[in-house]
């Protein structure tokens, strides 16, 4: 169906169209870009829901340096977000009904991700973030490069040439982070 709105959006405008964009809803996306004459590609975007704690603290720094510079973030028992991440999957379009993109990614992302993440307090409970073990501050930024690191070999494994773009992660409505930037 991309394809054929695509066919119509390209015949009716008067400029090239390089891309075209379809909110489905507030949570998922497709995009189908035109690369060359014979070239179709389409991105899928869908958000995905977790809860979690976590505590900004760096054992470089002293508890004092911690407080300054983490703020309230630096609260011992940690503090909590309702996140949302979005990763955005390039597939070629000739691939599109002869698998099921929208499954097969949701699997992905809750196999390799959501499951890791979900009601876990990451300092501890998630090894990526766990300092104790070689884990990274668990920050929206790292939150977002690890995500997409752990997630861009699941989608691969998908096959038909499904390919990670980037991943955004949001902590708040106000504060958010895209990788590979």
């Amino acid at each position: 169906m991309l394809e054929q709105l695509w066919d119509t959006a390209r015949t009716r405008s008067r400029h090239q169209l390089t891309l075209f964009r379809w909110a489905i809803s507030p949570y998922y996306e497709v995009e189908m870009t035109h690369a060359s004459a014979e070239q179709h590609a389409v991105v899928l975007r869908q958000r995905f829901d977790f809860a979690a704690a976590h505590r900004l603290h760096s054992p470089t720094m002293s508890e004092a340096e911690n407080a300054a510079f983490f703020g309230k973030c630096n609260n011992p028992s940690g503090h909590g977000h309702n996140y949302q991440l979005e990763p955005t999957v390039r597939i070629p379009a000739m691939e599109l009904g002869r698998f099921n993109a929208q499954l097969a990614i949701q699997q992905a992302v809750n196999t390799t991700l959501i499951e890791v993440l979900d009601h876990k307090f990451l300092n501890t409970d998630c090894d990526w973030f766990n300092q104790d073990q070689g884990g990274v501050i668990p920050s929206v930024e790292n939150i977002t490069r690890v995500c997409f690191e752990q997630l861009a070999p699941a989608i691969r494994s998908i096959g038909h040439g499904a390919e990670l773009v980037s991943m955004q992660a949001w902590e708040t409505e106000k504060t958010s982070a895209i990788y590979p930037a």
